[in-house]
């Protein structure tokens, strides 16, 4: 991947030939399984690690074993069942506000030591929320607004996925080859986006389409040799940094002529 050549005519195919089939959900899951039995774990542990279920406090999918892990077994049960349909009772709710917030333990005891953690991590800023700020400047603009009618979702969703650290879960290793390269860089599959954020594959490939020529992304299409499911996926990249995530500064600033404005900041 990193000696990897980009030709332009490689870049501009990635939107003539869409056609080649996404991997699914199921075929993922299956490598994955396959690739942990190769390791010598048990049956439970490996459907422990691939089967996912949702984390209400944070709105975000967690593996099966890590929920078990943050909120106790009979939480993990009652979310694999919200999962397949089964509405959450709000004492469970409750109960996973409580744990997530560090009121209490995942055996339901109240945690202090948890508590004054999570006080300590908020002042710290290690909790601080993050966000994609839009300046006023933005809104103000009309040909701001006449762009982005329906694709700013398209782009806040890809900002939001830049990977700026080490991960256990980076197939295309876009920590090493852009993060620690200066680029701000995130990578999704179109059917993924999709289906994540409830468009077509047509609507998305049109939005993209569209962010690329008005300058606001760049999109390195990754060939199936180069990719562990042998399947196309590219990589966004939405802008620079100076070194350890310093002075970033985004493509979309430039394209509609702002300065840019890190995550957690105010515009002045």
């Amino acid at each position: 991947m990193s000696n990897l050549q980009i030709s332009k005519a490689e870049d501009d195919d990635i939107f003539n030939d869409w056609q080649s089939r996404e991997p699914t959900e199921e075929d993922i899951l299956n490598a994955a399984r396959g690739d942990l039995r190769d390791r010598g774990l048990s049956e439970q542990e490996i459907w422990e690690l691939t089967t996912i279920v949702i984390d209400h406090a944070e709105g975000s999918e967690i593996t099966y074993k890590k929920c078990k892990g943050k909120y106790g077994e009979n939480i993990a049960k009652e979310l694999l069942q919200a999962k397949r349909g089964k509405e959450l009772a709000p004492e469970i709710l409750k109960r996973i506000e409580d744990i997530h917030n560090g009121a209490l333990a995942s055996n339901n005891q109240p945690s202090g030591k948890k508590a004054r953690n999570g006080i300590k991590r908020i002042k710290q800023g290690k909790n601080k929320k993050q966000y994609v700020p839009m300046p006023f400047e933005l809104i103000y603009d009309s040909e701001f607004r006449q762009f982005f009618k329906s694709k700013y979702l398209t782009y806040a969703f890809l900002r939001c996925y830049i990977v700026r650290g080490p991960m256990k879960n980076d197939p295309l290793n876009l920590y090493e080859n852009y993060f620690l390269k200066g680029k701000l860089a995130s990578s999704w599959t179109i059917n993924k986006l999709a289906s994540q954020l409830n468009y077509s594959p047509t609507t998305i490939i049109e939005h993209l389409k569209d962010l690329k020529r008005k300058g606001c992304l760049k999109v390195v299409p990754v060939p199936r040799k180069h990719t562990w499911d042998n399947q196309k996926h590219n990589i966004y990249i939405l802008g620079t940094h100076e070194g350890n995530n310093k002075n970033p500064k985004y493509f979309i600033d430039d394209a509609f002529g702002l300065p840019s404005v890190p995550e957690g900041q105010e515009v002045q």
